[in-house]
């Protein structure tokens, strides 16, 4: 693992199989880091070049002190550090959170962007099943704001300091994606590692975002990816995402959780390497 600081924010990352190869930026999903790609990366390292920070707060990243943890920020500063690693004319991938990001990186940075495949990113409010959703934002109700909940739920739930509330909140996992098996860790470790302010913070700053417009303005060949068992996004609101991206394709996963790189990372990196190498 490595770090550097950008505006003075000590930024992880992992680089993998470097080379004369074509470049790829991975970004996490929330609650994520860039473990959640580990598996894949393994599948992926022999043909691409491939950069995959951690977002401020979450895995080895230190969280902002100075800024707000907001889709725009992370996008500025996963920016920055491609420009510090002299990081240039790459793929992404990304996967919800991560996935959102992408979509926002391309319209700010239509030039760097070459091929893009997204995964079940929550591209405005019509894309989350409200009903999962509202159930857990009721452990944190109340009147106050939106962060003040998500903290609180964070905080009830004990997260960091708490295996047992790790194993419970893979029990819930596992009651809604009845195939998920949190093999490699990655959960516990994310969970173990991130920043709980940060997290609530971000949570709240996204959980209404509109990313229509950025959509809409995205020109790279994109693939867009969900599972058909994903509880989380609504698998009938990536086929609106399909007609907003004008040159996208859509490819719903059999059986498909949420956590798709966790799920098959075999077949997401199998995927995502023919999609980008245009196989």
């Amino acid at each position: 693992m490595n770090k550097v600081k950008i505006d003075g924010t000590k930024v992880a990352y992992i680089r993998e199989g470097r080379g004369n190869k074509q470049k790829l930026l991975m970004l996490h999903p929330l609650f994520g880091n860039n473990k959640y790609y580990e598996e894949s990366i393994k599948y992926l390292k022999d043909d691409f070049d491939i950069l995959a920070p951690d977002f401020p707060g979450f895995g080895l990243s230190e969280k902002y002190k100075d800024r707000a943890h907001n889709l725009e920020n992370y996008v500025g500063t996963v920016g920055k550090l491609c420009k510090y690693l002299d990081f240039k004319s790459f793929h992404l991938a990304g996967s919800s959170l991560g996935a959102m990001s992408s979509i926002k990186f391309a319209s700010m940075f239509p030039d760097s962007v070459k091929r893009m495949v997204i995964q079940a990113p929550p591209y405005d409010s019509s894309t989350y099943d409200l009903n999962l959703r509202e159930k857990l934002m009721s452990k944190a109700a109340g009147s106050k704001p939106l962060v003040e909940r998500v903290n609180k739920f964070f905080r009830k739930m004990k997260i960091k300091t708490s295996r047992d509330s790790v194993v419970k909140f893979m029990r819930f996992l596992e009651s809604h994606y009845p195939d998920f098996d949190d093999e490699y860790g990655v959960i516990y470790y994310s969970f173990k590692t991130l920043d709980l302010d940060a997290a609530a913070e971000l949570w709240a700053n996204i959980a209404h975002i509109d990313l229509t417009e950025e959509a809409k303005s995205i020109k790279s060949p994109t693939l867009i990816i969900i599972g058909d068992k994903d509880v989380s996004i609504r698998p009938s609101s990536m086929k609106r995402l399909n007609r907003l991206i004008e040159n996208s394709e859509l490819e719903i996963v059999k059986g498909g959780i949420h956590a798709l790189f966790l799920q098959h990372p075999t077949k997401m990196a199998l995927m995502t390497k023919n999609f980008l190498l245009n196989k």
